[in-house]
């Protein structure tokens, strides 16, 4: 049985990727579900918040046992947020449907096990719920199939014009462990497709780290990919999971010091991608240095930082390398350069934070 993955899951959330969630193809508790929304009730909280409870009923299987149909469970809603990140933000509707993954809670006084709301996709708060309930149909198709037919179909999956259908197929083969899928994954890793969307891409990079560590961490076909995401044309969208895979990859230790610098450095530069993504890649450059256990790596983030604050001929991203440089462990030789710049800096939220950056620079080496 192909069930919910760790990609899947945490878009069910709405969270960004998170590449080490805990859900894996083992949890033979876990299933898909679409859902009908029976009965809501809820109350006020304060004057502009509600919270509340529905009750659902299980009206078809995607993925787990077909005795779920027609059983109930129930879901949460607090508009003023969840500090769990469990109940939705936002109120549920009589006869409303939407996809569900539930999970089996623990038993209640020994009785049967309750079933505990593990992620939704609603159509009401999904822009693609349309293209996720595509996934679902064809999770259920491909359970459907004998098993020696089943990575064939993924296989052609991977290729699929949906990109979540796509990604949802790489995330599969990666949690089957055979000869098919272990001679797939080394033909992609020696020559991966960079015709590929960049989400599927990242998927693969996600699968190929788990499956292959140093043989495809270190490699020159997966450095060349991710340069690949960082010096193309990318839109908001992308360009933020490009940057969001990049933070994950290096904080779990699979991206060499080096070349994190580079990448990032890249992103910034690329005139080519928004502007707001641009400013967010200086931003995260405190990330880069905090991650590296290279000095030389550091040293280069932060020397690059301060050119881009002394001389990028963008006013934005110039403020976002010296608000930056207030975030950085800023080292003596770099230090008397900021102090020097400052004197002749006449944008004044630019030296205000280049004022910060001397102050805590000073503090740390107290």
């Amino acid at each position: 049985m192909i069930r919910p993955y760790r990609f899947l899951f945490v878009t069910l959330t709405m969270l960004a990727i998170n590449d080490s969630h805990p859900l894996t193809a083992s949890d033979p508790d876990t299933h898909t579900v679409r859902v009908k929304v029976t009965k809501v009730e809820e109350k006020k909280v304060g004057k502009e918040w509600k919270e509340g409870t529905a009750t659902l009923e299980v009206i078809r299987v995607y993925s787990g046992p077909k005795d779920l149909n027609g059983q109930i469970f129930t879901d949460t809603f607090q508009t003023f947020g969840d500090r769990t990140g469990r109940s939705s933000l936002v109120p549920f509707e009589v006869n409303e449907e939407g996809i569900w993954t539930i999970c089996k809670g623990k038993p209640v006084d020994g009785g049967k096990p309750l079933w505990v709301v593990c992620g939704r996709v609603r159509k009401k708060d999904n822009a693609r719920f349309e293209q996720w309930e595509e996934v679902f149909e064809l999770m259920e198709k491909v359970n459907a199939e004998k098993p020696e037919k089943r990575f064939p179909l993924l296989r052609e999956l991977v290729n699929h014009k949906t990109t979540e259908v796509a990604c949802w197929a790489v995330s599969v083969i990666g949690d089957i462990d055979s000869s098919e899928t272990g001679a797939y994954l080394n033909a992609v890793a020696a020559k991966p497709d960079p015709k590929l969307p960049v989400q599927v891409q990242i998927a693969l990079d996600v699968v190929l780290c788990k499956r292959k560590e140093s043989d495809w961490l270190d490699s020159k076909s997966r450095a060349e990919m991710l340069r690949g995401w960082v010096s193309g044309k990318q839109d908001q969208h992308d360009a933020g999971r490009i940057l969001s895979r990049l933070y994950n990859t290096q904080q779990d230790h699979n991206l060499a010091d080096k070349l994190a610098v580079e990448l990032w450095r890249t992103a910034a530069e690329n005139k080519e991608w928004p502007l707001d993504t641009r400013k967010y890649a200086i931003w995260r450059m405190d990330f880069v240095v905090k991650f590296s256990a290279s000095d030389e790596a550091r040293f280069a983030a932060i020397d690059w930082v301060y050119e881009q604050m002394r001389s990028n001929d963008t006013i934005e991203l110039r403020r976002a390398a010296a608000g930056t440089l207030s975030q950085l462990p800023v080292y003596p030789k770099r230090l008397k350069a900021i102090e020097e710049h400052l004197a002749t800096e006449k944008d004044e939220k630019v030296a205000e934070a280049l004022r910060a950056a001397i102050k805590k620079a000073k503090e740390d080496d107290k």
